[in-house]
């Protein structure tokens, strides 16, 4: 007799595809076997990902939240008074809909992982990066063992995408319950994409035919080191005019976007630096471009590492976290420190002006990660953690510890919402006509503010951490 599919719930922290987090459920939902594993997601706002997600099979909720970085205060206090109702209608969900397994696909959320406890199931947690400080997590001011911690106990097993990201939550978490399962990718899907019709990148740029196409694709932070690009870009452009570098990725950071702009122009190599946005066809750039470059400062198991060498790319990368992992050092990729502009320059520089080189690591490249990091394997991996946490007996449902949590984030929140009201109501009362007259008045408005202000902050942290 066949089994029926068992239902396994899915939660991440965007609803659009726009990072490599949800690109990695993407490609999990594509390739999972569906008639031994029933996808459920729950998604955190209404994006282009609940099609795609659909298309392939999935079944999408909407549970609707924030997972901003929650630097504003209202913004995080609103999260924080949100967040037991969200774990409960979770909580329910699972139940309604008889799963028997929860993968959190997020470093940032922490609601599946409560919300199984409450109902007694297995909760995986895949890390795709090392602990990010923001959300619950930074309002905590949690150190990195303490995080690992916490996830161990929350999850029966954490599934972590590099070796790199596995050694910053053992130790203090004893290696077996932390499984390395490497990024992979559809090859037959990409080579598809790669081979799709469009305008040539040189003619759409209006760039000559010698040019040599220097690419680096990821949203537009801190994090992704787009400014040591730039710095290694203006040092290589001055000095090989045939190479222009080309950025594709949304501007998440608006302000560094506007100071890279402002930083190329002065520097007089507006034409030499080309910034693209966002773009859906990043297979089809990548087949045209030359050398691919990565000047990350953090990662996990970088996906578009992996689709530049597929795409036959020459690469210069940064040796973050992941990168070491997915490279034969001088054979498939040269490497540098992190944030070394000048040792970027001088890498790009020589596959600048060696062809012969350039060919050689992209054709290495291709065929490496064609050998070792395909989807199906990647997949099949993870579907074995699935297998082991489906056999071992289930904790048992409820948790006291985790209601005390869940009320205690949601005073601190609604409490810390009272504080900002009550602020604004004195700074409005302090600008009214005849405000002199009533500083008494206005003194003991402040009194009952800073009372307020101490009592949040003996209910528990008033809000994140500025470190």
């Amino acid at each position: 007799m066949n089994r029926l599919p068992v239902n396994v719930l899915y939660i991440t922290a965007y609803g659009s595809a726009q990072g490599g987090g949800e690109r990695y459920l993407l490609e999990l939902i594509r390739n999972l076997d569906q008639s031994r594993f029933r996808p459920i997601v729950v998604l955190p706002q209404r994006g282009n990902l609940v099609e795609l997600l659909e298309t392939h099979g999935a079944e999408v909720f909407v549970i609707g939240t924030n997972y901003g970085g929650h630097t504003e205060s209202r913004t995080w206090y609103k999260r924080l008074a949100e967040m037991r109702q969200q774990v409960y209608e979770i909580a329910a969900l699972m139940r309604e809909k008889d799963v028997r397994l929860v993968h959190t696909n997020s470093n940032t959320r922490l609601e599946a992982a409560l919300a199984a406890r409450v109902v007694g199931i297995h909760h995986i947690y895949l890390a795709h990066i090392a602990r990010a400080d923001e959300g619950f997590y930074r309002w905590l001011r949690l150190d990195q063992a303490s995080f690992a911690a916490l996830m161990g106990a929350l999850s029966f097993a954490i599934v972590a995408v590099s070796e790199s990201v596995a050694g910053t939550l053992a130790p203090p978490l004893p290696p077996s319950k932390v499984r390395v399962i490497h990024n992979g990718i559809d090859f037959d899907q990409f080579d598809v994409s790669a081979r799709a019709v469009g305008v040539d990148l040189k003619s759409e740029l209006r760039l000559p035919p010698d040019s040599v196409l220097v690419m680096a694709v990821g949203r537009i932070d801190r994090q992704k080191g787009f400014d040591i690009l730039v710095e290694a870009a203006m040092k290589v452009a001055a000095s090989a005019p045939q190479a222009h570098f080309v950025i594709v990725g949304a501007e998440t950071d608006k302000q560094l976007g506007s100071d890279l702009r402002s930083r190329i122009a002065s520097s007089g190599l507006s034409d030499h630096v080309h910034f693209l946005g966002f773009r859906r066809d990043v297979p089809r750039l990548l087949r045209q471009a030359d050398i691919f470059a990565l000047t990350s400062r953090i990662e996990g198991h970088p996906y578009v590492l992996l689709e530049a060498m597929a795409s036959s790319c020459a690469v210069v990368a940064s040796r973050c976290a992941g990168v070491e992992e997915s490279v034969v050092e001088g054979e498939s990729a040269l490497l540098t420190t992190i944030g070394d502009v000048e040792a970027t320059a001088q890498a790009i520089m020589y596959l600048v002006r060696n062809k012969e080189k350039r060919t050689d690591l992209a054709s290495a490249a291709s065929k490496h990660v064609r050998a070792h990091f395909d989807v199906r394997r990647s997949v099949d991996n993870l579907t074995l953690v699935y297998e082991e946490a489906l056999a071992a007996e289930s904790p048992s449902p409820g948790a006291p510890v985790v209601d005390l949590l869940l009320d205690a984030a949601h005073d601190v929140g609604t409490l810390g919402l009272r504080v900002l009201e009550l602020n604004e109501r004195v700074g409005r009362l302090e600008k009214l006509p005849g405000a002199r007259l009533n500083r008494s008045l206005s003194r003991v408005a402040h009194r009952v503010a800073a009372m307020w202000r101490r009592r949040v902050s003996t209910t528990g942290r008033s809000g994140p951490s500025s470190e």
